[in-house]
């Protein structure tokens, strides 16, 4: 399976909301058997322009760390252009 989660890093989310979501997402990370061979994860976070977009990981270890450490870039939204760059 490929999981890819798109992730709102907007201005309109405060600090609060938006370290409780990188806490939600480790712990989405360590649920699931992310390995090569059965779920790969990738994440994708915006605002107004794409601040993060990671390859698919099979490596649970690499992707904790990415969720952990998700960038909050705090600019305007544009949910179109994230969505565009899944295609």
């Amino acid at each position: 399976m490929e999981l890819v989660v798109i992730i709102d890093g907007s201005d309109s989310i405060n600090f609060p909301d938006y370290s409780s979501l990188k806490i939600s997402m480790t712990n989405l990370v360590q649920q699931l058997d992310i390995q090569e061979t059965e779920i790969r994860i990738s994440f994708v976070v915006f605002s107004s322009d794409i601040a993060l977009e990671t390859p698919l990981m099979g490596d649970k270890q690499q992707a904790l760390q990415t969720a952990a450490t998700l960038p909050h870039p705090r600019d305007g939204t544009n949910t179109w252009m994230a969505l565009e760059s899944m295609a």
